[in-house]
This record gives structure tokens, sequence and C-alpha cells, in this order.
């Protein structure tokens, strides 16, 4: 199971700085490393490691990227405010135990 579902929204939401964003949370897992994270659905990721994020595939191809064990600092809108979290990337684990693609903040 993906601890986290991302959605990407037509028109870019904007933040307070002007980045636009269109990766939004959809969904996250109970007991995930996302929800230990303090992520939360509705969350509009804004960025990744210091580098901008305009798409959920953009934040899924850089999850992909990182290496089982290390930490992505995420930057994200929630209600208009801008917050911080940092997740541990874990291995995904599909429903029949194999492992899944990039979808890798999961237990």
């Amino acid at each position: 199971m993906n601890a986290v579902r991302l959605l990407s929204l037509g028109p870019a939401s904007v933040d307070q700085q002007g980045i636009e964003s269109r990766a939004v949370i959809a969904e996250i897992a109970a007991d995930s490393p996302a929800e230990k994270a303090g992520l939360r659905k509705g969350d509009i990721v804004t960025g990744a490691d210091d580098r901008p994020i305009r798409t959920a595939a953009q934040l899924r191809n850089t999850i992909g990227l990182a290496r089982i064990g290390e930490d992505v600092k995420l930057t994200l809108l929630r209600k208009g405010a801008p917050l911080t979290a940092t997740v541990r990337v874990a291995p995904a684990i599909e429903p029949s135990g194999a492992l899944a693609g990039p979808n890798r903040l999961v237990r």
C-alpha cells in the first residue's frame, strides 16, 4: 500500500511568494512515514530539498530518486500557511509484498 497519493491540480495554486505548485496530497496512509512527519490531506507541496516542486510527477520523481532511509525536506502550504516537514524515504510495499515504484514514502 502506498502511503501517499498525490494529485496534480489543473490550474496552478500559488503560494504567498508566487511559487506555482500543483502537487497536492490527496491521501495519507495511517502510521506511514508521511503521517509521522506531519503531512496531511490537502497539503500543497511547493518544494523538496530546497528545489521547487510544480507537479505531482516532479515530486514522485524526486522521492523515487532518493535512497531508502534518506531524509527529504518538504516545503508545503497548509491552508495558505507555509510549513516544512522532513520525511524519511522507506521502501514501498505492494499488497503482494513486492517492492513498488516511486511512491516510496511508505512502510
